[in-house]
């Protein structure tokens, strides 16, 4: 069984069935359970949110949270509160549960996760895929700075060591030095305890903005694709003007879910088309037409 965290808010809420659904593409219901960490949701998120789980037939477990816990950490830039939650998972889950992949809200799962699960994490706190160079952290630069929306976490480790409050001490003791809060605090407090797992395991732009486009064009082998796509800029593909390549695979998922009526509030040529195409035809055509298509 393999147990898969996300944390968030009424912000990210309906992005949730999305990562879902992707799994559910490779894995069978009975093969995931899935913990949602999450703030208070309006009544018609949360009965959205619990009637595609119940249609989809996985286990589904939720834990509220309060804001005002983390009530003395920085919000940065667009990170809120919601950044923090995933500091938790250790001490919410229940203690029988060895191991947890946390996946943040805006992933999407291109494959099975078999390998990444079965990695072995004895004496290690977590497997992680490598991101940019942390220069802003100065002294406390880690010789590889990883991303930490997604990680394979050994609960284990963290409830001995205690993570959760050495990440925050980081974080009060050193607010000048963050850009990305609860994610520098991790590489700081890990960075001798982490596993570095191949780019496709959580695949974003930072790493190389046109290895998407040829992966979709089937010029890439099929061992190099990615089985998590990352959609960690600050446009997302639910937003006017992202130009993510896979901005079309996340649509055609939300679609799927309980959330399949969600719209842009901004409207552009591209997704009028979108919204207004059959959707036989969208699933043929649209890889093919949204390349040529103007993005204003």
């Amino acid at each position: 069984m393999i147990h898969i965290v996300c944390c968030t808010d009424e912000n990210y809420a309906f992005n949730f069935p999305v990562v879902a659904q992707s799994i559910l593409q490779h894995h069978r219901a009975d093969e995931v359970a899935f913990h949602l960490l999450h703030s208070s949701l309006t009544p018609h998120t949360l009965e959205k949110v619990e009637r595609y789980a119940a249609d989809k037939g996985f286990r589904f477990s939720r834990y509220l949270l309060n804001d005002a816990i983390f009530a003395d950490l920085p919000e940065i830039s667009y990170f809120t509160i919601a950044v923090y939650y995933r500091l938790l998972i250790p001490e919410l889950l229940p203690a029988d549960i060895g191991k947890v992949l946390y996946l943040d809200m805006d992933v999407i799962v291109e494959g099975r996760l078999d390998t990444l699960w079965n990695e072995d994490l004895t004496g290690k706190a977590a497997v992680v895929v490598q991101d940019g160079e942390p220069k802003h952290l100065g002294r406390h630069s880690p010789a590889r700075y990883f991303n930490s929306g997604v990680m394979l976490i050994n609960l284990e480790y963290w409830r001995r060591e205690d993570v959760k409050r050495k990440a925050i001490d980081f974080m009060l003791q050193n607010r000048d030095l963050l850009r990305f809060p609860d994610q520098d605090a991790l590489n700081v407090v890990l960075q001798n305890d982490v596993v570095f797992f191949p780019d496709k395991w959580n695949y974003h732009l930072n790493l190389d903005r046109h290895f998407l486009k040829h992966v979709l064009s089937n010029r890439v082998p099929a061992e190099n694709k990615p089985v998590i796509v990352h959609f960690n800029q600050k446009l997302k593909p639910w937003m006017y003007h992202c130009k993510h390549p896979y901005r079309f695979r996340y649509w055609d998922l939300l679609r799927q879910t309980t959330f399949g009526d969600y719209r842009m509030k901004n409207k552009s040529f591209s997704s009028f088309l979108f919204y207004n195409t059959p959707k036989p035809l969208r699933s043929k055509l649209w890889p093919r037409l949204a390349a040529k298509l103007p993005q204003n």
